[in-house]
């Protein structure tokens, strides 16, 4: 069976308003933000339906520190049209992270601790890992400012693990690992990483280089985003080699492009 991409379509009377705007208090949430979370929030825009929640029962002194949550999956809605998912809290537990996995059902969320990763010890200032995770080729991805690594989570068996970034991204000594980005080529979901040089751009998918970048788009079109400093945001296609400045009619410039996919996310 053919692979079918997702695409971008221009906005018409009949798009679905995918805007979280029906949320009560939608201001006291954020997507990205230093993580102390005192309640979670999924909210589906195609069907304007929401589940809060509150965060797993733990602490520094048990259990560990919450630094990142996502969704896990989502499952057949109730007969009612109630929201069904699983998601995912991630903490360091000491030296350790650790899975807490949420079970949402008919209104009720019920938490479960998996054991502190044997495999994988975060001996570095847990201060560089990125709260905001990258779901690519069946795991999701943490970032690690300044750090040859990226900290993995199988999704299907919860086992953490180190993604290392191919050596042609990274000489020891530049620094330069704090700008690869993890994500998933448009043809076949392949994993691939990006990373920004100083002169020209790389983009890594099982060993061979082909293209371009920092930030892949998550919704699988080809593209991946470039962010500069003072000078906006760039897409660079991986198939033609076109590199686009991400700004609106009026000069203003987009935001993190990656953010908005997440509202609309077929996982």
């Amino acid at each position: 069976m053919e692979l079918t991409v997702p695409a971008f379509q221009p906005l018409t009377a009949s798009s679905p308003r995918l805007s979280p705007d029906f949320v009560p208090d939608l201001f006291h949430f954020s997507l990205y933000d230093d993580f102390h979370p005192r309640h979670f929030l999924v909210c589906d825009p195609v069907s304007r339906r929401y589940a809060l929640f509150h965060p797993p029962p733990v602490d520094e002194y048990s259990g560990g520190r919450i630094f990142s949550a996502a969704l896990l999956s989502r499952d057949a809605d109730a007969g009612d049209g109630g929201l069904r998912f699983q998601a995912v809290c991630v903490a360091l537990d000491v030296d350790r992270p650790r899975a807490w996995v949420a079970t949402y059902r008919d209104g009720e969320c019920r938490w479960r601790a998996m054991p502190r990763s044997r495999d994988v010890a975060i001996e570095f200032d847990p201060y560089w890992l990125e709260y905001l995770a990258v779901r690519a080729a069946g795991s999701l991805y943490w970032h690690i400012c300044y750090n040859p690594c990226a900290l993995a989570l199988d999704t299907a068996t919860l086992e953490f693990s180190f993604l290392h970034v191919p050596a042609l991204m990274f000489d020891g000594a530049s620094g330069n690992t704090h700008k690869c980005r993890i994500g998933e080529m448009p043809e076949d979901r392949q994993l691939c990483v990006g990373s920004l040089e100083s002169r020209s751009c790389c983009c890594v998918c099982g060993g061979a280089a082909t293209a371009a970048t920092t930030d892949i788009d998550a919704g699988r079109t080809g593209k991946v985003f470039i962010g500069t400093l003072g000078y906006g945001i760039f897409s660079y296609q991986l198939d033609t080699g076109k590199l686009e400045s991400l700004a609106t009619e009026d000069g203003m410039q987009y935001g993190q492009p990656n953010l908005a996919l997440l509202l609309c996310s077929d996982e």
